[in-house]
């Protein structure tokens, strides 16, 4: 029996599969709610109206952050002139990963809010209503997307240094 060594994965390889996974939870959390979820004996967890408070929480929070995610999660230290360009590129792919890591974050909260608010009111639809907003938060900010990788490497190369995060996703021209 012959071992093989196993092929080094890039960096974007394993920082899709990552953020595909990530994104993937909810989706699965709400399967698994939908079978196990509710308090009572009667089917009325999956279409029970949700309390108009509750709904308003979560829309407040997914209207606030649509708002604080840009604002915040997009901070990262420019690289500094001077540095070497392997040095620069293996910072950057260390801000942007934890940059990443940070925008999930944010954007998982109206998933984890509608959880909680869910099993609180007996209302499966809260948990959706945050499942949707969270999903277009991740979709918007933590899918390493053409997008989300020019935003980063401008702030990562506010400097002049080359972040090479456009080469190494694919994305060499600019939009």
């Amino acid at each position: 029996m012959s071992s093989q060594p196993a092929v080094p994965t890039s960096f974007v390889q394993t920082l899709r599969v990552l953020t595909t996974a990530l994104v993937g939870a909810p989706v699965i959390i709400g399967v698994v709610l939908a079978f196990a979820g509710g308090t009572d004996e009667s089917d009325e967890w999956l279409t029970a109206a949700p309390d108009p408070i509750f709904a308003g929480v979560l829309l407040v929070a997914g209207v606030a952050l649509f708002a604080l995610i840009p604002a915040r999660g997009y901070k990262m230290p420019p690289l500094s002139p001077g540095t070497d360009a392997d040095a620069a590129r293996a910072q950057a792919k260390g801000r942007f990963q934890s940059a990443t890591f940070l925008r999930f974050a944010l954007a998982e909260a109206p998933v984890l809010i509608g959880i909680a608010l869910a099993f609180v009111d007996s209302s499966y639809l809260l948990y959706l209503i945050g499942a949707v907003i969270g999903l277009a938060l991740m979709f918007l900010h933590v899918v390493p997307n053409r997008r989300v990788v020019e935003r980063s490497a401008e702030v990562l190369e506010a400097q002049g240094v080359d972040s090479g995060l456009r080469q190494e996703f694919g994305y060499d021209h600019r939009l």
